[in-house]
C-alpha cells in the first residue's frame, strides 16, 4: 500500500464514516474509493479532488494528500526532480537574485546548510583578502560542496568592499547513476547553487564538474574532504 493509500484510509476513518457511507454521502463511486485507499488502483485527479471535498480536510492536509497523489503517478524521483528544477526556475525569474549589489541576500535562499567552525570560515576569508590586497591573479581551488552557504557567505562579504573576487574554480561531482543513490538530486542541487554566481556576473568563478559513483553522504568518510589551494597556499 502506498503513502497516498495509506493516507486516504486515514482521512476516511477520521470522518467516522465507511467507504460505503461516504460514498452515499459525496457521490464517489464506492468501487473507486475502496480500490483508491487499497492502493490497487489510482484515480483520476478530479475523483481526489472532489474526495478532499467530501472529507473537508483542511488546505494543508489537501497540499499533502495531492503531493502524495503526485508522487504515486509519476514516482517519486521525477516528482522531486520537478521540485528541484521549478524551484531553479524560481531562482533564475527572480531578478532580484541576480543584481550584484543584491549579491548580500543569497545566505538567504533555501539551501543545503553546511557549516563549517569560525575558525575555518576565518581562514578560508583570509586567504581571499590576502590574494585581493596582493593583487594577486593566483586562482583559488576548491571542492567544497556545492550547497554549502561558505563561499556565497565570503562573496557576499567580499564584493561589496573590493568589487571583485580572486579566480575561483570549484571542482564538483556528478553522480553518474542518480537513481543508484539515496542522494538522487545531488545533480539538479549542484547546477543549481553553481549558476546563481554565474548568473550574478562573477566572471572569476567557474564551476568545474565530474562524475563519480559516490553522493555527497560518503564525502564525510573522507579524511581531508574539501580544499582551499593556490599554487603558493
Amino acid at each position: 500500500m502506498s503513502e497516498f493509500s495509506s493516507k486516504c484510509r486515514e482521512y476516511i476513518k477520521n470522518t467516522g464514516e465507511t467507504v460505503y457511507q461516504l460514498s452515499a454521502s459525496s457521490g464517489l463511486d464506492r468501487t473507486s474509493l475502496q480500490r483508491m485507499i487499497t492502493g490497487k488502483r489510482l484515480p483520476g485527479t478530479d475523483f481526489v479532488r472532489q474526495f478532499c471535498d467530501s472529507i473537508r480536510i483542511n488546505p494543508a492536509q489537501r497540499q499533502e494528500l495531492m503531493e502524495l497523489y503526485k508522487i504515486e503517478k509519476i514516482g517519486k524521483e521525477v516528482y522531486y526532480n520537478r521540485k528541484y528544477i521549478q524551484e531553479l526556475l524560481r531562482v533564475i525569474s527572480s531578478q532580484q537574485a541576480f543584481s550584484q549589489t543584491a549579491f548580500r541576500k543569497l545566505p538567504a535562499l533555501p539551501f543545503y546548510r553546511g557549516e563549517f567552525s569560525f575558525d575555518v570560515e576565518k581562514k578560508v576569508l583570509s586567504l581571499f583578502e590576502d590574494i585581493l590586497l596582493s593583487g594577486s591573479e593566483e586562482q583559488i581551488r576548491t571542492n567544497i560542496p556545492a550547497g554549502c552557504r561558505l563561499l556565497v557567505q565570503i562573496f557576499a562579504h567580499l564584493y561589496p568592499q573590493y568589487h571583485k573576487l580572486p579566480p575561483v574554480i570549484q571542482v564538483l561531482p556528478l553522480l553518474q547513476n542518480p537513481k543508484t543513490s539515496p542522494d538522487c538530486n545531488m545533480n539538479l542541487d549542484t547546477f543549481l547553487c553553481t549558476l546563481l554566481p554565474i548568473l550574478s556576473g562573477f566572471q572569476n568563478y567557474q564551476p568545474y564538474y565530474y562524475y563519480t559513483r559516490f553522493g555527497r553522504e560518503d564525502l564525510q568518510f573522507e579524511l581531508y574532504p574539501f580544499f582551499f589551494i593556490t599554487e603558493k597556499r
